[in-house]
C-alpha cells in the first residue's frame, strides 16, 4: 500500500464506523497561543475536549499535518539521524466525544490493524497504564490477541494529560514487533525497547478531569483521542526500515540525489539527504499555511529550518538555491489528499528560492568573516571564538549563531554562548537607553494624572457620528505640559485637558489623533494631539486666547482633517483585502500609519510586487470605491466576529466585546478606528510606493481622493515631459524609446569596458615582465587601472595564471580609497605562503586593513597617497612573510 492508499483506508474505515471525516487543520493553531505549531491530531478539538465547543457529531476521524520543532516535542536534532524522527508528520487519528469508549476504540483499532491493513496477530503487542485493570480486560474480551503480550506500565509511557489542569487518562499503545525472528518470549522482550518494539498507535482514554489544587475527579463523559504515525505504519506495509524509505519521503531523497548528483548513502553518509527530504516538506506545508520565514515566532523556525537544510546543502556541493526545486515533488507526493499545496506551489517555491538567495548571500560573506576569525583565534592560542566576535558575525553580516557552532564544531572550537547573549543584551538595552531615559519621568507623571480624574469620566468616546464631531461637554481636570496637575491653563501654555466625553479620536491601531479646538467663555484652546492613558483620554496642545480653567466647553474637532483620516482608514482595510486577493491569504497586517495626506501598511510577503500585481490591487480598491458600498459597524463578542469571518491579527490585543468593521462583500476586520460611512466617499486610490523593510515584510503607502488625483496629475505631467525630451511620440512608445537609450548606455559600457580590460591585460604582461624574485620566489607588483573591483580581481587572477609561480600584488585608487589585492600560487599555498597576513600589512601603511584566504586576499585603505609607498613595500614585507624565514 502506498500513503495514499493508506490514508485513506484510514480514514474510510472510520467513516464507514459512523465517524465524521474532519480537514486537516493547518499547521498554525487556530486561537492556541500555547503551541508554535500543530503537533497532534488532537489540537484542533482540544476546546471540544475541554467543553468549551460543541460539533455537530460525537466521532471524528482526521489525517492531521504536524510539524514538530520546538518545546518538549522538539524533533529538530533527530532528524536524518534515527529512523523514525521527523519536523513534518502525519498523524491519523479517531475520536470520540463523550460517544463510544474503551471497548469500541480497542475493537476498532484491532480491527483496522488486523482485517483492513492486514498486520500479523503474532507481530503485535500492546501496553496499558499500570493501574488500568478496564483495558486489560477489554483487550482480552474484545480482541483475540494473546494476554502475554499485554505490559503493564507506569505514567511517565502509559498515561496522558493536557496540562496540569483538564482532561487526562490512561493509555494504550499498540507496538508492532520488527524483529520476530528473534526471541518471541514475551516475558523476556522489553516492551520499551523502541529498535525492537515500534510504537505505531497510541489509545488514550481520556476518563479524568485535573482539577485547580490537584484533586482529579471522573469526567462525565469520557472520551477518546487516539494517534496512529502514517510514516511509521507505511514503514511497515512497505517492507522498509525506516520513514525515509517510504514513498512519502524516498522521492524526495531521490530527487535531491539526482539534484547534487550525489549517490544516496542510507547509513550516517545520507545524513544531509534526508534532513534536506525532510524539511522540504515541513516547508512547504508551513508555507502554504501561510507562514514566511522572518526573524521572530513561527517564522524564525520556518527560516531555521531552510538555512539548516541549505547548510546540508553545501556539504552536498551545492553552492547555488536548488531546494525550491523539491516543491514540485512534495505536492506531487501529496496533493491528493491535501490539495492546497498545488493552489500555492509557485508561492512556495518562489519564498523558498528567495530565501534561500538571501541566505547564500549571508553564508558566503559569513563563511569568509568566520575563516578569518577562527583563524585568528587559532593563531592566537584561545580555546574558544569569543562571544562578542560570534555577535558581530550575527549583528553585522546576518550569520545565525547555531551555524556559527556548527562550523566551529567543525574545528572543535567551542563558541562562547553567554558571551554571545550578554553582547546581544547589551546591544538591546543600548537601543532603549535614550528612550527611555527621556520618556521614563513624563510617563510616570502621566500615569499618575489619571488617578485624579474620577472613574466615570474622561474615558468616553462619542466621535463616530458627524453629528457629534462639535459636542459640549465639561473639562474635568486640566494639566500642564509635564501633567503636573493646574487649575488653569494661559494663553501661550502648553499643556493637557481631560474632558468628560470626548469626539477626539486618540492616537491608536495605525490611525493618527485628531486635531480642533476646544472652546469656553472668551477662550480658546488648539488640540494638537491626543493620547488616551490608563484609559484616560488626554487632549494636548496650545491655549489660543483667553484663559482656559474647568467648566462647560464646546470641543469641535478639524472636520475636513477627519474626513481625510477616514477615508485613508477604509482604503486601508480594502487595501489589505485587495492585497491578500492578489497575493495570497499569507498577506497578514504587520503594521499601518493612517494620516491625512497619506495610509502606510505594512504586510507579509517574500517578494517585491510586480508592476502588474500593483495595478491590480489599484483597481480592486477602486472597484469597491465605485460600488460605493455602506459600511456596517457593530459590537459582537470576540469569538462571535471571528467566526463570521472578520480578520484579526496576531499580536494585537483584543477585549471581549470587540467593534466590527464590515465592508460587505469587500473587507472585514476588527477596528477601533474611525471610517467614511460609504466606500464612495473614498473618491479615488493610488499607490504610491512599494518597498521592503525587512526581510519577509514589505511596506506600501497609498493616496486617496484629491491626494491621489494630484498624484495621477502629477505622474500624466512627468510622461508628457519625458514625451517632450525623446522626442515626441505616443505613451505607448515611451517604453520602446526609454529600453533603446538604455541598450545604447549598455553597449557603450560594454565597449568601454572591453577597452579597460585590454589595457588592463597589457599592464599585466608589463608587470610580469618586470617581476622580482624575493627568496627565489617572484614577485610582481604595480599599480593597475580597473573600472571597478571586479575587473582588478581579473587582472589579479590574470596574473597568478600567468605568472605560474609567484607572488602578485595589485593596487589602484577606486573612489578615493585605496584597494588593494594579493595573490598566491597553489604551490606557494602547499609550502605555507598565505595572501591574508601579506595584504594586512601592505595595508597597514595606507591606513587600512585585510585578509581573505590563502590564495586570495584583498585589503582597503583611505590614504590614497601612501599607495607607491605601500607598493614599493611589497618585497620587503613579503620577505617578512616567507614560511620558515625569521620575522623581519
Amino acid at each position: 500500500m502506498t500513503g495514499n492508499d493508506i490514508r485513506r483506508a484510514f480514514l474510510d474505515f472510520f467513516v464507514e464506523h459512523g465517524h465524521q471525516e474532519v480537514t486537516s487543520s493547518p499547521v498554525v493553531p487556530a486561537e492556541d497561543p500555547t503551541l508554535l505549531f500543530t503537533n497532534a491530531g488532537m489540537n484542533q478539538f482540544k476546546q471540544v475536549f475541554t467543553g468549551e465547543e460543541t460539533r455537530r457529531y460525537l466521532r471524528a476521524v482526521s489525517a492531521q499535518k504536524c510539524i514538530r520543532v520546538s518545546g518538549k516535542h522538539n524533533d529538530l536534532e533527530n532528524v536524518g539521524r534515527t529512523p523514525r524522527h521527523h519536523t513534518f508528520f502525519e498523524m491519523m487519528g479517531n475520536f470520540s466525544f463523550g460517544d463510544y469508549f474503551k471497548e469500541e476504540a480497542v475493537a476498532l483499532a484491532w480491527e483496522f490493524l488486523r482485517e483492513t491493513i492486514g498486520l500479523p496477530k503474532d507481530r503485535l503487542y500492546v501496553t496499558i497504564f499500570t493501574e488500568d485493570d478496564e483495558a486489560e480486560k477489554v483487550w482480552t474480551s474484545a480482541t483475540d490477541i494473546d494476554p502475554h503480550r499485554i505490559y503493564r506500565l507506569g505514567k511517565k509511557d502509559n498515561y496522558w494529560s493536557m496540562g496540569e489542569t483538564g482532561p487526562q487518562g490512561p493509555c494504550s499503545e499498540i507496538l508492532f514487533d520488527l524483529a520476530p525472528t528473534a526471541d518471541t518470549n514475551p516475558a523476556t522482550i522489553d516492551p520499551t525497547d523502541g529498535d525492537r518494539l515500534l510504537e505505531i498507535w497510541n489509545l488514550v482514554f481520556m476518563q479524568y478531569d485535573a482539577l485547580p489544587g490537584g484533586e482529579i475527579v471522573p469526567l462525565p463523559s469520557p472520551s477518546i483521542d487516539t494517534g496512529l504515525g502514517l510514516e511509521r505504519l507505511a514503514s511497515i506495509l512497505q517492507g522498509v526500515t525506516g520513514n525515509y524509505e517510504t514513498d512519502l519521503v524516498l522521492p524526495l531523497i531521490e530527487e535531491v540525489a539526482g539534484i547534487t548528483g550525489i549517490d544516496y548513502d542510507p547509513g550516517e553518509g545520507g545524513l544531509s539527504h534526508r534532513v534536506i527530504a525532510d524539511h522540504v516538506r515541513g516547508l512547504t506545508f508551513a508555507i502554504t499555511d501561510g507562514v514566511i520565514p522572518s526573524n521572530e515566532g513561527r517564522g524564525y523556525v520556518l527560516r531555521r529550518l531552510l538555512r539548516r537544510a541549505a547548510r546540508h546543502g553545501r556539504k552536498l556541493e551545492m553552492g547555488e538555491p536548488f531546494i525550491h526545486q523539491l516543491v514540485t515533488r512534495v505536492v506531487e507526493i501529496f496533493s491528493e489528499a491535501y490539495p492546497e499545496l498545488a493552489a500555492a506551489s509557485e508561492r512556495v517555491k518562489l519564498v523558498v528560492k528567495t530565501e534561500e538567495e538571501r541566505f547564500g548571500e549571508t553564508l558566503d560573506q559569513g563563511i569568509q568573516k568566520f575563516e578569518e576569525l577562527a583563524g585568528s583565534v587559532e593563531a592566537s592560542g584561545e580555546v574558544a571564538i569569543p562571544g562578542r566576535e560570534a555577535f558581530m558575525l550575527y549583528d553585522t553580516f546576518g550569520f545565525p549563531l547555531d551555524l556559527t557552532q556548527v562550523m566551529a564544531e567543525e574545528r572543535g572550537l567551542p563558541v562562547d554562548v553567554e558571551g554571545f547573549q550578554e553582547a546581544l543584551k547589551e546591544q538591546k538595552d543600548r537601543s532603549r537607553a535614550d528612550r527611555a531615559d527621556r520618556d521614563a519621568s513624563l510617563d510616570e507623571e502621566a500615569h499618575a494624572a489619571t488617578e485624579i480624574i474620577r472613574p466615570e469620566q474622561g474615558r468616553t468616546f462619542v466621535g463616530y457620528e458627524r453629528e457629534d464631531w462639535t459636542f459640549e461637554t465639561k473639562a474635568v481636570a486640566l494639566f500642564n505640559d509635564q501633567f503636573g496637575h493646574v487649575v488653569h491653563l494661559d494663553q501661550g501654555e502648553e499643556g493637557w485637558l481631560v474632558l468628560a466625553e470626548t469626539p477626539f479620536y486618540a492616537e491608536s491601531g495605525g490611525q493618527i489623533s485628531d486635531t480642533g479646538e476646544i472652546s469656553g467663555e472668551a477662550c480658546s484652546f488648539r488640540v494638537e494631539r491626543v493620547q488616551r492613558i490608563g484609559g484616560v483620554f488626554f487632549h494636548g496642545g496650545t491655549v489660543s486666547s483667553g484663559s482656559i480653567s474647568p467648566g462647560s466647553v464646546s470641543a469641535e474637532i478639524d472636520a475636513i482633517r477627519r474626513e481625510r483620516i477616514m477615508r485613508n482608514h477604509t482604503a486601508t482595510h480594502l487595501l489589505h483585502a485587495a492585497l491578500r486577493e492578489v497575493l495570497g491569504d499569507h498577506v497578514q497586517q504587520s503594521g499601518s500609519l493612517v494620516e491625512a495626506e497619506r495610509l502606510r501598511f505594512d504586510f507579509s510577503h517574500f517578494s517585491s510586487m510586480s508592476s502588474a500585481e500593483q495595478a491590480e490591487v489599484e483597481r480592486w480598491v477602486n472597484r469597491a470605491v465605485q460600488a460605493d458600498v455602506a459600511l456596517e459597524t457593530s459590537e459582537l463578542p470576540q469569538q462571535e466576529a471571528l467566526a463570521a469571518g472578520a480578520l484579526a491579527f496576531f499580536g494585537d490585543k483584543y477585549s471581549d466585546i470587540v467593534r466590527v468593521v464590515d465592508t460587505p462583500g469587500w473587507a472585514k476586520e476588527l477596528c477601533g478606528g474611525t471610517h467614511v460611512t460609504r466606500t464612495g466617499e473614498i473618491g479615488y486610490f493610488r499607490l504610491t510606493q512599494e518597498g521592503s523593510i525587512s526581510s519577509g515584510v514589505r511596506r506600501i503607502e497609498a493616496v486617496t481622493a484629491q491626494d491621489a488625483v494630484e498624484t495621477a496629475i502629477r505622474e500624466h505631467q512627468t510622461v508628457l515631459g519625458l514625451k517632450d525630451l525623446l522626442g515626441g511620440g505616443s505613451e505607448a512608445d515611451l517604453i520602446n524609446q526609454a529600453e533603446q537609450l538604455l541598450q545604447e548606455n549598455r553597449t557603450l559600457r560594454k565597449a568601454t569596458a572591453k577597452d579597460a580590460e585590454k589595457r588592463g591585460m597589457d599592464q599585466v604582461d608589463e608587470l610580469i615582465g618586470n617581476a622580482t624574485e624575493v627568496e627565489g620566489v617572484p614577485v610582481v607588483v604595480g599599480r593597475v587601472e580597473a573600472v571597478d573591483i571586479g575587473m582588478m580581481r581579473h587582472l589579479a587572477d590574470a596574473v597568478r595564471n600567468k605568472l605560474g609561480r609567484g607572488v602578485g600584488v595589485l593596487g589602484m585608487e577606486h573612489e578615493e580609497k585605496v584597494v588593494l589585492l594579493c595573490v598566491v600560487s597553489d604551490d606557494l599555498v602547499s609550502e605555507g605562503w598565505m595572501a591574508g597576513p601579506i595584504i594586512n600589512t601592505i595595508a597597514q601603511i595606507t591606513g587600512g586593513k585585510g585578509g581573505g584566504k590563502a590564495h586570495l586576499a584583498q585589503a582597503g585603505g583611505p590614504d590614497i597617497m601612501k599607495l607607491d609607498e605601500a607598493l614599493s613595500s611589497v618585497p620587503e614585507i613579503i620577505r617578512s612573510h616567507a614560511p620558515g624565514l625569521p620575522a623581519h
